[in-house]
């Protein structure tokens, strides 16, 4: 996937901020809302990057992890604000979609 100027991904965050409910049904919502984390997460569960890659850690993992920078429990550099952008459902939908793609060691 191509990587986004930030500031399209912010707007992307902006746009699904709400909406949930409505579009809870739609089979490409984890896809389409894990799109903005792929875009600087590798997809490939082996990658040894220093960014953490997603796909496949546990869906638990990733909503703690999401919680915390959302919290800024946790800090970094654009994860807290990032976080901020999506809310208890969302993070749910992205946490399960990106647990199902594969298997992080």
């Amino acid at each position: 996937m191509k990587h986004l100027p930030i500031v399209t991904v912010l707007t992307l965050l902006c746009q699904s901020g709400s909406g949930v409910a409505a579009t809870d049904h739609d089979p490409n919502l984890g896809r389409n809302l894990a799109a903005i984390c792929v875009n600087c997460h590798n997809t490939n569960p082996h990658d040894t990057s220093a960014i953490e890659p997603l796909v496949g850690m546990s869906r638990a993992k990733i909503v703690k992890k999401m919680h915390a920078f959302r919290s800024d429990e946790k800090a970094a550099t654009l994860m807290n604000q990032l976080a901020k952008g999506f809310n208890d459902a969302q993070i749910e939908i992205i946490a399960t979609y990106l647990a199902s793609q594969g298997r992080a060691k």
